[in-house]
């Protein structure tokens, strides 16, 4: 199969995933919508779930990990990158609709799990350069705090549905590096 086979294949996936969720994504419409028969799909995607976690995989972007010198600024650079990607139309829609499909569907649930890790890695880098420039506070457990950072973000886009101005991810960075660093006064 070539590359451009399988990317018509996974727009068409993730515009139906967009569009109907995880009810509606079906090989059948994929089939429809992409113009590619199903033994073709099936030969690179043995099922339909498989098919559905390459579709969620393809969309998270692999951001690099900034290194400015300061947790704060750290941050501040990663989520400017976050803030700054494309609104992929009904990207909300589609992270909650697989949400509640993972809440019935443990391997569905068990590759979002991977997922999302994969997507907080640059997070977690950040705090692990952080702590080797010991601006964290003692026993400060790097995968808990990028827990506290995304949490927020996270809650605010998926469950309230709120856009983000920059000064509300400033307030919410700057109470979560008060909370996660040591006070300036405090020897290293």
């Amino acid at each position: 199969m070539t590359r451009g086979t399988q990317q018509r294949i996974r727009d068409a996936a993730l515009g139906l995933l967009i569009a109907e969720g995880v009810p509606g994504f079906s090989i059948d419409e994929i089939c429809r919508r992409s113009g590619i028969a199903k033994t073709t799909i099936y030969r690179h995607w043995p099922s339909v779930h498989d098919l559905l976690v390459d579709t969620v995989a393809s969309q998270i972007e692999h951001l690099p990990t900034p290194d400015t010198g300061g947790l704060r600024s750290d941050l501040g650079v990663l989520f400017g990158q976050v803030m700054s990607m494309p609104e992929i139309t009904g990207k909300r829609r589609m992270m909650l609709g697989l949400m509640q499909a993972a809440t019935d569907d443990r391997d569905l649930r068990n590759e979002l799990n991977k997922l999302t890790r994969e997507r907080s890695l640059p997070v977690r880098n950040v705090l692990r350069n952080a702590r080797d420039r010991r601006e964290l506070a003692d026993g400060i457990d790097t995968d808990h705090a990028a827990d506290l950072i995304e949490g927020p973000i996270v809650y605010r886009y998926m469950i309230r549905g709120d856009t983000f101005a920059q000064h509300d991810l400033d307030a919410i960075l700057d109470l979560i590096v008060a909370g996660l660093t040591r006070p300036p006064d405090t020897p290293a």
